[in-house]
């Protein structure tokens, strides 16, 4: 999920082919041991158990079987049942980010694991990303936990090239998503979930910046959800780090990059709301954590504010 430096791709447990693993070591392929469980692959789904061919689909697909998992996938999907056909569509999901351009190194850059993608290759993950949204979805009205998993796992996987400051945004939408169905599930992912919340703190903390919101109103909306996503990512119980510790002195690898997060989101929203950046500051000002965040506070103020007499007032406290 993240190394202490950042991010990395999460990878994806191997539970699902256990059953492929056991049946060839027996002697029989997986075209054999799916007939088994679908006899007339070619005919009507009666009788099939196309919930098991779903979940070959997505174990094919993980073992790079990407024509047996295409073949699953679509027989899947033929499915009455929405259980098979959501693993259908996120067996093709995975198959479509795994033919999709491959991310390049982008040399001097730690962003996004230190890769970058070419046009063609963002428009690709876009689409797997919109997908994977859907799917998540999908699998919370199951109530499948494992589908869920997989779901935010494919996101991360997908999204980690484009944790890039220009195109984060992106992914705002669809790590919403899967951080939310994860939250529904009480997921035990704590670090992964921390990861997702991180960057969409990441994405709203930046969003002003870029788009030079010119309402006050505005931005301090925006840093009060940065600063949220930041408390659920720190709210969240995962194993602490010696070599994180030894490194940074936060003992969660993450903290690092959450704490101060947290704290610029919450000063900065401090300083765009409550008054008016034109209006003379009253005697008592919203205290937070001591002299030095109230400094911060007011000096925020005093850049936002357009009369000449309330940014002297600002700065003289």
């Amino acid at each position: 999920m993240c190394q202490a430096e950042g991010p990395r791709p999460e990878e994806a447990p191997k539970t699902l082919t256990k059953a492929m693993d056991v049946a060839l070591s027996a002697g029989l392929t997986a075209l054999k041991l799916t007939s088994l469980i679908d006899p007339r692959p070619e005919g009507p789904t009666r009788g099939a158990l196309l919930r098991v061919v779903g979940s070959i689909a997505w174990a094919a697909a993980l073992s790079g079987a990407s024509q047996l998992a295409e073949q699953c996938a679509r027989r899947a999907a033929a499915s009455p049942d929405l259980g098979p056909r959501v693993w259908s569509d996120l067996t093709r999901l995975l198959l479509a980010l795994q033919s999709a351009p491959p991310a390049v190194p982008s040399p001097g850059s730690s962003w996004g694991g230190g890769v970058a993608c070419c046009p063609e290759g963002l428009q690709a993950r876009l689409a797997v990303l919109e997908g994977v949204e859907e799917a998540a979805a999908a699998f919370v009205k199951l109530q499948d936990v494992d589908g869920v998993h997989y779901c935010a796992k494919l996101a991360w996987n997908a999204g980690l090239p484009l944790l890039q400051p220009q195109h984060r945004g992106l992914l705002r939408r669809c790590f919403a998503g899967v951080a939310k169905a994860l939250e529904s599930m009480a997921s035990p992912l704590a670090r992964l979930r921390a990861c997702l919340h991180l960057e969409l703190a990441r994405a709203e903390a930046g969003a002003d910046s870029f788009a030079k919101l010119a309402r006050a109103e505005a931005g301090a909306d925006s840093f009060a959800k940065a600063a949220k996503e930041a408390s659920l990512a720190l709210a969240l119980n995962y194993p602490p780090s010696a070599e994180a510790a030894a490194l940074w002195g936060y003992e969660r690898p993450l903290d690092r990059f959450l704490q101060p997060l947290a704290r610029a989101a919450r000063l900065r929203g401090a300083g765009l709301g409550g008054s008016s950046s034109d209006e003379v500051a009253g005697p008592q000002e919203r205290s937070l954590a001591g002299p030095d965040d109230d400094a911060a506070v007011l000096l925020e103020r005093a850049k936002e504010s357009k009369m000449e007499a309330v940014r002297k007032d600002y700065l003289q406290k």
